[in-house]
């Protein structure tokens, strides 16, 4: 539905600036931070997703950091190949 796809729009890119003052500035930091695979993947669909990815929160970690440092190496993954995909 259209008004789903605005609210995910709209959390994914509630800051648009480089770094945040928020914990979780958005949906897809939130869920790298829980190691909340799926969400992510759901995430990765929206436009926005690849300026959430370079989007870094208050301790200047970005979704792929918070995944990674929390020992969600498998999330860690799929959001660098999403970012290298982007690349193509």
């Amino acid at each position: 539905p259209a008004n789903i796809n605005s609210i995910v729009i709209f959390l994914l890119l509630s800051v648009s600036i480089e770094k945040s003052d928020s914990e979780h500035p958005t949906l897809l930091h939130f869920a790298c931070k829980y190691g909340l695979t799926n969400l992510c993947q759901v995430l990765f669909k929206y436009p926005g997703a690849h300026e959430a990815c370079s989007l870094k929160n208050y301790e200047g970690q970005r979704p792929y950091n918070l995944a990674q440092n929390l020992g969600f190496r498998e999330l860690a993954d799929e959001i660098r190949k999403f970012q290298v995909s982007s690349l193509s």
